[in-house]
């Protein structure tokens, strides 16, 4: 074979093999454009989150803070609801709380005190639903006591007052009789007078009599006419007495009526503010005694001084619930939110533990945040997204790994399916779209 028959056998040779490349090349393309088309696969928006019990860490406060008394517990000490953490001072309470159970006996006392004054009673019984009220002992005794000599001292005053006005009034019908018995003298006397005079008129006529007899008569008759006009005027201012007199005695107890019950009035208003206050010193007192709102484990203790002074609201120690499921909570960027609703499956990467040994377990969306929250460290805007996990899953992790509050996993909470070219194709389209669009 000369060198023209090679040339041109190494030609052919060359011809079919890019032929044959050309071929296999194109038919790869079309299988991967016919594949691209055909094969679908699952989007995912990828957060990263931590885990967390499902009712929150309890932030252990106290609304108004203090001194700190005695502290009860220590980091890791196990506790159950109701149990004392720390107890805070009660000095100063107690002593407004024993001035406002002073101020608060001495209402109900004179409260009882009063309805039987105004009852017209001479002692007084305090009602088993008020003696709930007061603080019983010898203080209360004496209030008691007090309030009860009181009652008398008031009652002797008004029936004193009363009396005095009965022996004026006695006195006034014992002057009115005395006057009586003259205005009768005097009207017997006028009519003698009167008699004799007809007479001496009747013998003066016929001349047996001188004038001056006549006018001595009639000038006695009218002396005893004024005279008797004197009496009776007098009996009127008697009896004028005697009704002003029985008008002070209902107006004495009226008066005693109306200020008993102006008494009573503002005191009611002053009792109702002592069972307000002592209620609200009671209510300070029981919180002073700081308890576990739940089960958990005490976490991070702030406070370590007896005698401290504690702020209002200020957080004294973490309480992490115990037997609690875990969830996991994290942060979704906001324009994923759109691809993230309940229900949603997500699988959980565990990355606290080796990766080649620890399998993925899967989670379902439970709450997405209705608005956008910024994140304090790099303030950067963000939507939290709750994520718990499916029945059975943790048992997939085998003996030793235990999960705790905290630790670190990465969510990769599934989206819609789509086509390998549709996502090969996203960016481009993206900005084409934006390309196109008029400002």
């Amino acid at each position: 074979m000369d060198k023209a028959d090679l040339s041109d056998s190494h030609s052919r040779s060359l011809i079919r093999l890019g032929v044959t490349s050309v071929v296999v090349v194109g038919t790869l393309l079309v299988g991967s454009f016919v594949w691209a088309q055909k094969a679908y696969i699952n989007g995912a928006v990828i957060a990263p989150g931590r885990f967390v019990v499902e009712t929150q860490t309890k932030k252990i406060q106290h609304s108004e803070g203090g001194y700190v008394k005695e502290i009860l517990v220590k980091d890791g000490d196990v506790v159950s609801a109701g149990d004392e953490l720390v107890r805070l001072d009660d000095t100063q309470i107690m002593a407004n709380l024993e001035i406002v159970t002073a101020q608060l006996n001495e209402a109900v006392v004179t409260e009882a005190r009063l309805l039987a004054e105004q009852a017209g009673e001479t002692s007084f019984e305090i009602p088993d639903e008020e003696l709930s009220l007061a603080v019983l002992g010898d203080r209360l005794d004496r209030v008691i006591e007090g309030q009860r000599e009181l009652l008398k001292a008031r009652h002797e005053s008004i029936q004193g007052q009363i009396r005095q006005l009965q022996e004026q009034i006695g006195q006034f019908d014992e002057l009115i009789t005395g006057l009586q018995v003259q205005r009768d003298a005097k009207q017997t006397e006028i009519k003698l007078i009167a008699d004799e005079l007809e007479d001496v008129v009747g013998l003066f006529k016929k001349g047996l009599t001188t004038q001056s007899r006549v006018t001595a008569l009639q000038r006695d008759k009218a002396r005893l006419e004024g005279e008797l006009g004197g009496l009776i005027a007098e009996i009127a201012r008697a009896s004028q007495n005697i009704s002003e007199r029985r008008v002070q005695m209902i107006r004495v107890k009226d008066d005693a009526r109306s200020d008993t019950l102006a008494q009573l009035q503002d005191l009611r208003l002053k009792k109702s503010g002592f069972i307000q206050q002592k209620l609200a010193l009671e209510d300070k007192l029981r919180r002073l005694d700081i308890r576990a709102p739940q089960d958990g484990v005490v976490h991070e203790l702030a406070i370590h001084t007896i005698g401290g002074v504690v702020g209002a609201g200020e957080v004294l120690m973490l309480l992490v619930p115990d037997h609690d499921h875990l969830i996991i909570e994290t942060q979704i960027n906001p324009r994923d939110v759109d691809q993230v609703h309940v229900g949603q499956e997500a699988m959980l990467h565990l990355t606290s533990f080796n990766q080649r040994y620890t399998p993925a377990i899967a989670g379902s969306v439970i709450t997405v945040s209705p608005d956008v929250g910024v994140n304090p460290v790099d303030h950067k805007p963000f939507y939290f997204v709750r994520i718990a996990i499916k029945p059975g899953e943790l048992e997939k992790l085998g003996p030793g790994k235990e999960i705790v509050p905290g630790m670190p996993v990465e969510a990769f909470i599934r989206t819609s399916e789509r086509t390998v070219m549709a996502y090969l194709l996203q960016p481009l389209t993206d900005q084409l779209t934006k390309a196109f669009r008029e400002e």
